[in-house]
């Protein structure tokens, strides 16, 4: 299993980030720090990146360089040793109005700079007959991943139901492992193998477990991540 803890844009003190880093390095044995990701604020990640836990970006644009004041390059992120990238959260979509089309753009230029997307799709409403419109609809540009020279590059895929996020009610396990093999069925195992997938949505100490399924190779952590009781306890999931 792998869990990444996105701490979205908090906290609001370097030496907060410092100090909440230090605790998960301590808590975790040194023979599991690649079982976790970590995706601090832009300006943590330099902090970090020696320190031996891998480290996710928590967005990228869809150019190396050039005119595009505010954005990250995916250059800037290689050449600090950022592996992985987080794209299209839904936060991502409702704030900043990201289209799917412009999520692929970034997934296709991250991946042809050897990191890591992972890409990040669900449905808004808990509406069963809409979900799997909606989440195909969000997948369909990534139609590129079929091209043989992506089919062995490393790609993460999270399912994270809008609706479930900071509501307290995630995705039944039923529903997330019938999506899996949706995914599964839409890429084709003879197109894409080396993707994992993973789930987000309301995960906590007290449910983590049970999302620990042949269908599921992990989690994306928002709001716990940042609460060192509950993160202690996932991280002694990830050490048994």
């Amino acid at each position: 299993m792998i869990f990444v803890f996105n701490w979205k844009m908090n906290p609001t003190k370097k030496e907060e980030a410092k100090s909440l880093f230090g605790f998960y390095y301590q808590s975790l044995k040194k023979k599991n720090l690649k079982k976790i990701i970590i995706a601090p604020p832009f300006l943590y990640l330099p902090l970090f990146f020696k320190k031996g836990i891998p480290l996710a970006a928590q967005n990228c644009f869809y150019q190396g360089k050039g005119p595009y004041t505010g954005e990250i390059s995916p250059l800037m992120l290689k050449s600090f040793q950022i592996k992985y990238v987080i794209l299209g959260h839904s936060e991502r979509r409702r704030y900043a109005k990201e289209t799917n089309e412009e999520v692929a753009k970034k997934a296709k230029v991250a991946i042809e700079n050897n990191l890591t997307p992972i890409i990040c799709f669900g449905e808004e409403k808990k509406e069963k007959n809409l979900r799997e419109k909606n989440i195909f609809s969000q997948l369909k540009p990534f139609s590129f991943l079929f091209q043989k020279k992506f089919s062995q590059k490393k790609i993460f895929l999270a399912y994270e139901p809008v609706w479930a996020i900071g509501t307290g009610l995630p995705c039944p396990l039923v529903e997330v492992e019938r999506i899996a093999l949706k995914i599964k069925k839409f890429f084709g195992q003879e197109n894409f193998t080396n993707y994992l997938f993973l789930y987000g949505g309301s995960l906590n100490s007290n449910n983590i477990r049970n999302y620990y399924s042949s269908l599921v190779d992990g989690f994306l952590i928002g709001g716990a991540s940042l609460k060192k009781k509950e993160v202690k306890k996932i991280l002694t999931l990830v050490n048994s």
